[in-house]
């Protein structure tokens, strides 16, 4: 007994050892199969989007820039047949593509032949860097310019006041931390506080930097005064 379950235990070791030498065989033909699945996706979806009218843009472009005269340019591209069943390396292939040809015309449907897709992909992003950089440095720039002619207390209190309405009565509390209200360093007692926000609106409601709103009524029916960016 001892034997026979020995020998049972081998042969299904065996059965096992030779299933997996059998899996990678498997494994190729499920790859390729799916290999093959995501190219018939991928044409699909560039007939969808009109990728064909694109692509034949793009190579009417890059014959011209090299210079190919117009009656072979449309024989070269009938050529190539079906355009939307070639993906973009082959393409770049078959038309040989190179990376000055690819960034001087703006082609995106058709990859480059040197390089390759990672070294293309940090470029853009070092672009994108870059313009974010830009508009993160001109928006520090116009933040940092105050509007002329108005006094400091005006543009203290314009960078508190918001695009939704706010109670004036919650602008005199604001103000009453900002140092153009204080007076040596200490805030002004609560009716000239109240004076100097009114003022400071009215100033930047004739600049008409804010929307001012009297017809405002509170939770207990008192009419209020709010304030708003202008939109």
């Amino acid at each position: 007994m001892e034997r026979r379950a020995g020998a049972e235990y081998i042969g299904a070791s065996m059965k096992a050892v030779e299933y997996r030498l059998r899996a990678p065989p498997a494994s190729r033909k499920a790859s390729a199969r799916h290999a093959e699945i995501k190219l018939r996706y991928g044409r699909a979806a560039r007939r969808k989007t009109g990728g064909g009218g694109v692509r034949l843009g793009e190579l009417r472009r890059l014959f011209e820039r090299r210079l190919v005269p117009k009656i072979e340019i449309e024989s070269r591209i009938a050529d190539l047949g079906d355009l939307v069943a070639w993906s973009a390396a082959q393409l770049g292939q078959a038309v040989e593509l190179c990376w000055v040809e690819q960034l001087e015309l703006g082609i995106r449907t058709v990859r480059c032949t040197d390089k390759t897709a990672a070294e293309i992909s940090d470029f853009y992003r070092g672009l994108k860097r870059e313009r974010d950089r830009m508009y993160k440095r001109q928006k520090r720039a116009a933040a940092a310019a105050p509007p002329k002619g108005l006094s400091d207390r005006a543009q203290d209190l314009l960078g508190i006041i918001e695009r939704h309405w706010i109670a004036r009565s919650e602008l005199v509390k604001a103000a009453a931390a900002l140092a153009s209200f204080q007076r040596r360093g200490r805030a002004i007692d609560a009716d000239a506080l109240l004076q100097a926000v009114r003022r400071a609106i009215s100033e930047l409601q004739e600049a008409q930097l804010v929307e001012v709103d009297d017809e405002t009524f509170n939770e207990r029916g008192q009419r209020i005064t709010t304030v708003r960016l202008h939109v």
